[in-house]
């Protein structure tokens, strides 16, 4: 799935994960789901799955999401405003105004490259305001973040108190 701009908003997954885009795979899977948006917004989707259920965008595992411009904002509930489990490059764009209960903008449990793009003023009631990396346990992996360019993970708070990264 390409998105070059319009709008994907509003959208309910009820008790499901990835209110707006909904990608997932099977760990067998030799040509699993893959989302580019170019530009856009995903907004205002929720996700009653529990944290990490992507009330914008839900990545599953295998599955990747390339972002380089466009705008995912006011996304709530138990869903996130990215919720990914396989790789999310970022290069551009902002994911902005989110809110959950960990990980406002990102709840990470796989692998997210920001090249650049930029995470703010997301809001979390627990923990991650901006990104949550979800932990290692036995042989998971948990989330791996990497950061270089001009990416930013700013103004993202948790009760309202600084918190963009919570590892």
């Amino acid at each position: 799935f390409t998105m070059y701009g319009g709008e994907i908003t509003g959208n309910k997954a009820g008790s499901g994960s990835g209110g707006g885009v909904f990608l997932v795979g099977t760990t067998n899977q030799t040509d699993p789901p893959r989302f580019t948006m170019h530009g856009g917004t995903i907004s205002d989707n929720t996700a009653g799955a529990s944290d990490g259920g992507g009330g914008g965008v839900y990545v599953g595992e295998k599955c990747s999401f390339t972002m380089d411009g466009g705008t995912i904002t006011g996304n709530t509930n138990r869903g996130v405003g990215v919720g990914q489990f396989g790789e999310f490059n970022m290069y551009g764009g902002k994911i902005t105004g989110n809110s959950a209960g960990f990980g406002g903008g990102v709840y990470n449990g796989g692998t997210v490259n920001m090249y650049g793009g930029e995470v703010s003023d997301n809001t979390a009631s627990n923990k991650g305001g901006g990104v949550y990396m979800e932990a290692s346990v036995g042989n998971y992996q948990g989330g791996i973040l990497n950061v270089s360019g001009a990416a930013k993970i700013t103004d993202n708070t948790v009760k309202g108190v600084a918190n963009n990264v919570y590892l």
